[in-house]
């Protein structure tokens, strides 16, 4: 089973050595690559956009994120954050899964993901 918690400051140490990680580097450079500068960016108290850790048996395996616009429309993005987990459909089973946990908690028309061509 796919839960999805609130990002926390004390994940800041977790994503950033998740974002170190060159398969998620490759798509997802934002220049975030000490401390500071991740507490920066995901400010929890500063952003639109609510960022979550997914789970699977406990365990985290992933970085959610969702902005609600306007027009009622959600645009997602994520990653997962193990290598090894890639290309088995698990990022489909989790973009599923958060897709109806933010249709739970949210009023939206649509969901929207824009995901790099070659990803």
């Amino acid at each position: 089973m796919i839960e999805f918690r609130k990002l926390t400051s004390g994940d800041y140490p977790l994503l950033l050595k998740w974002l170190q990680r060159p398969h998620v580097k490759q798509y997802w450079n934002n220049g975030d690559d000490t401390l500071e500068k991740v507490a920066h960016h995901y400010a929890l108290d500063k952003s639109q956009v609510q960022y979550y850790i997914a789970m699977q048996d406990n365990q985290d395996i992933g970085f959610y994120q969702y902005n609600l616009s306007n027009n009622r429309n959600i645009g997602i993005d994520m990653f997962l954050a193990n290598a090894d987990q890639l290309s088995q459909g698990l990022g489909t089973i989790c973009l599923n899964a958060f897709g109806d946990f933010i249709c739970k908690i949210k009023d939206c028309h649509s969901l929207s993901v824009d995901p790099h061509p070659d990803n």
